[in-house]
């Protein structure tokens, strides 16, 4: 049976600020312009749940990856290393993040937002603060790819 007691915590990007509502019972945590990748790479040390009082029965939702799509994965592909390479490792990482965070608690519920779909750049004002690195048919390879 689950409690009624229980809090929604959102973690991620600016995504994770508005895109479930209003719902009262939602915790956001805006951790800024933190990476898919970033979070995957240094796990707990880069973000732990349990520093943002999730509780057991909580319900925690991570929203990560759509600034890695827009300008970081494009400037990581070599010869060695292509698009789909960069992000499989990613997802793979990330997945085992939220995984340490999860096997923390007996029983909390998991959700991962979809990356959403990257802007294209004739649709969008340009500034430094906020780049886009490849072609909007690059991104859109991208997007797709960590769909998968």
């Amino acid at each position: 049976m689950y409690s009624k007691k229980f809090f929604v915590h959102t973690f991620g990007d600016s995504h994770c600020n508005g895109a479930f509502g209003s719902f009262r019972k939602i915790k956001r945590h805006h951790l800024g312009a933190i990476l898919c990748y970033s979070f995957g790479r240094d796990k707990l040390n880069r973000l732990n749940i349990k520093d943002y009082n999730v509780k057991e029965n909580d319900i925690c939702i991570f929203s990560f990856g759509e600034i890695d799509c827009r300008c970081h994965i494009k400037k990581h592909i070599t010869e060695e290393k292509s698009y789909q390479n960069i992000i499989d490792e990613m997802i793979k990482n990330y997945f085992i993040a939220i995984d340490l965070n999860v096997k923390q608690y007996n029983n909390i519920i998991v959700y991962v937002y979809n990356v959403i779909p990257v802007p294209q750049v004739f649709n969008t004002w340009i500034d430094d603060g906020y780049p886009f690195i490849g072609s909007d048919k690059d991104k859109i390879l991208y997007y797709i790819l960590t769909k998968k």
